[in-house]
């Protein structure tokens, strides 16, 4: 995982409290408020979304996250775009939900980009500085040139299943098996069928594998595809390239790793599904059917890191640029508190009551400015209990 901090140069970091005179009284606590500047480090991103809810959760390696609140739909994909309508701040998180398209900083702070139509954005990928989506509600590739500028390119007759950028062009599998190749301009070309229906395409190999029903295939530039093996009777639904293989989860869950030859491993049915596969801290990380997220090393072990509030629709990783929450310690000489938060440290000082107990609320806020491109303001209200 990469984490730094912001530049001190060119951070000014505030903290708002309430500051106290201090006293010598026995009723009275004196502590000292320690916190930090805003940090960046990679996290993956995740949209979840059922029954008309949405929420956008930003998580590390350890599986705990940082819920940004309900988007008010469900979020269906995502890729992370520059559109130059915002030159001095221009990466976004872009969510794909149904009827909009919605846009987040790393700090999560999300607004409308615009969407029409049908509009259900199944898949997104960026070529030659354009974001492409594929939607499943009217079956069109559409191209986004700047900030609610897209057109409709091109429409397929049957919905897109998955989109992939390879040898310069971009890639799309239809439901009735035809693969597409596609230039930036937005025209695509027809190359034929590859049996049952193709659920997910990744570059492996230097080639591009399709998942075709319970088949895997490979192919070239020219789209010339060689079957590489057959893993059963379930259909194939999600495949990605990790740590030196091809991982697959196929209908009914079960995990396989094969290599470039197509020797396969079967790592047990993990009661996987088949909408979400990211890799993330040098872990391959999915759901199961009980909406858990989980990660798996090279080895196909997994470690569940718990329910996240709703079904996981999309994953990404992405940069985070955060405050971290303080920590608090109590140091016996002199007599104080210390909140700590992040790796620049600024202090103040206060008073806090303890005539009525042993535990105390103390809420303070935190405020962080940057120059930085990548850094917009950050604001964090934090409530710690300290305990005597």
């Amino acid at each position: 995982m990469t984490k730094k901090k912001i530049n001190p140069l060119v951070v000014l970091g505030l903290i708002g409290i309430g500051l106290f005179l201090l006293k010598d009284t026995a009723m009275m606590q004196s502590f000292l408020l320690m916190a930090g500047f805003p940090v960046t480090e990679d996290a993956l991103w995740i949209g979840l979304g059922e029954d008309g809810f949405g929420h956008l959760l930003a998580c590390n390696s350890t599986g705990g996250c940082v819920d940004y609140g309900d988007v008010g739909k469900e979020i269906m994909s995502m890729a992370v775009w520059e559109a130059t309508q915002y030159p001095s701040d221009p990466d976004k998180i872009w969510l794909g939900v149904k009827r909009d398209m919605l846009v987040s900083d790393y700090s999560g702070n999300i607004e409308s980009a615009g969407a029409s139509g049908g509009f259900i954005p199944r898949a997104m990928e960026v070529l030659n500085d354009m974001l492409f989506v594929g939607d499943i509600g009217d079956d069109v590739l559409i191209r986004y040139t700047d900030w609610n500028d897209y057109t409709y390119e091109y429409d397929f007759g049957s919905n897109i299943m998955d989109l992939e950028v390879f040898d310069g062009l971009l890639w799309v599998s239809v439901y009735d098996g035809t693969l597409y190749k596609c230039f930036s301009s937005g025209s695509c070309f027809d190359y034929g069928t590859h049996g049952g229906f193709i659920e997910s395409m990744e570059v492996f190999n230097n080639e591009l594998w399709i998942a075709e029903a319970d088949d895997l295939q490979s192919c070239d530039s020219d789209a010339n595809c060689v079957h590489e093996v057959d893993l059963g009777l379930n259909d194939l639904e999600l495949i990605k390239a990790f740590a030196g293989k091809l991982w697959v989860i196929d209908q009914q869950g079960v995990l396989y790793s094969c290599d470039s030859s197509a020797n396969c491993i079967n790592h047990g049915d993990k009661n996987l599904e088949s909408n979400v596969i990211e890799v993330f801290d040098n872990r391959l990380w999915v759901s199961n059917t009980q909406d858990h997220l989980l990660s798996c090393d090279s080895s196909g072990n997994c470690i569940d890191h718990g329910y996240k509030g709703y079904e996981i629709g999309a994953m990404i990783v992405a940069p985070h640029i955060y405050i971290p929450p303080p920590e608090v310690e109590l140091v016996d000489s002199p007599r104080s508190f210390t909140l700590t938060s992040g790796e620049q440290e600024m202090w103040t000082t206060g008073l806090i009551d303890i005539s009525q107990g042993t535990e105390f609320e103390v809420s303070f806020e935190v405020v962080g400015t940057s120059t930085v491109p990548t850094a917009e303001e950050i604001r964090k209200t934090w409530s710690v209990t300290l305990v005597r």
